[in-house]
């Protein structure tokens, strides 16, 4: 295992690694996005190649966004911090138009209506589902070989939407890229 140091020290590596956890979030988020209905695996069977101009969902763009507010933040992210985040980009901009799970649509109504996390993911419907663990990949990789800092953020960032096992979830997602992001075992 990679210390956080050696890794930091190691740009080519850290960047190698990030743009990996980034690059099978898209790549994974497109492929199980195609295989979800039926109709496409009866048609097509198992998706082994991406076509050009294929798109990708909610989750890899909010895994974006969780990226740029962590960069707008400088890593210091405070439910302050990421209600600005999502005002700018998502409120400001118009609301979630058709793009999003049932969670997101919940949440931005909720912020519409003036409620703040940890209430907007709490009062929402779909609190439960996977939504924040799909995107909260660049909060693990911006804690790689820091899993406490990994799960406090992944839990600042999921409130805004999710609740309880949303929240677990996302906290597991990111302390496990946090682990891989410095080669850590099952075990570590």
């Amino acid at each position: 295992m990679l210390s956080r140091a050696e890794l930091i020290a190691n740009r080519t590596l850290c960047e190698t690694k990030a743009r990996g956890s980034l690059l099978g979030l898209a790549v994974g988020d497109a492929l199980g996005d195609l295989g979800r209905q039926d109709e496409f695996r009866k048609r097509y069977g198992i998706v082994t190649n991406l076509y050009g101009n294929a798109k990708s969902t909610d989750d890899t763009e909010f895994a974006l966004l969780t990226a740029r507010t962590l960069v707008d933040c400088a890593g210091q992210l405070t439910p302050d911090a990421l209600m600005c985040s999502w005002q700018k980009r998502i409120l400001d901009q118009g609301g979630m138009f058709d793009r999003g799970g049932q969670p997101l649509y919940g949440a931005v109504a909720n912020l519409q209506r003036g409620l703040k996390p940890p209430l907007s993911g709490r009062d929402n419907v779909a609190h439960y589902d996977d939504g924040a663990a799909m995107r909260i990949a660049p909060i693990g990789i911006m804690c790689a070989g820091d899993v406490q800092r990994a799960v406090a953020l992944a839990e600042i960032e999921s409130q805004i939407s999710h609740f309880a096992d949303g929240i677990w979830a996302a906290q597991a997602v990111a302390a496990s890229v946090a682990v891989a992001m410095v080669n850590a075992s099952v075990e570590e």
